[in-house]
């Protein structure tokens, strides 16, 4: 599940990577930047929540703000399980 900065919601990898592979097509398009503040673990090692601040950067402007991302443990790999965005500055 990704919550993108306006708070629209999208479902499923397939979705998640064709809304991403939309925007890295876009001439404009310069980058994006995530700057990981904290992770805190869970008890168990198998969760972890990461918080921080994101940058998005195109031809003419750029805009932020900040995100968490819940992280998974399985079979020895960290999956991404869910992220929120929330867009602060235009």
């Amino acid at each position: 599940l990704l919550i993108v900065g306006d708070g629209d919601l999208i479902r499923g990898a397939d979705a998640v990577v064709a809304a991403f592979a939309s925007q890295f097509a876009d001439a404009a398009f310069v980058a994006y930047v995530r700057t990981t503040d904290a992770v805190e673990l869970a008890d168990d090692g198998r969760r972890a929540a990461e918080t921080g601040r994101w940058v998005g950067s195109w031809k003419g402007g750029k805009v932020s703000g900040v995100y968490m991302a819940a992280w998974r443990e399985s079979r020895g790999q960290w999956l991404l399980e869910r992220e929120l965005y929330v867009t602060l500055q235009h």
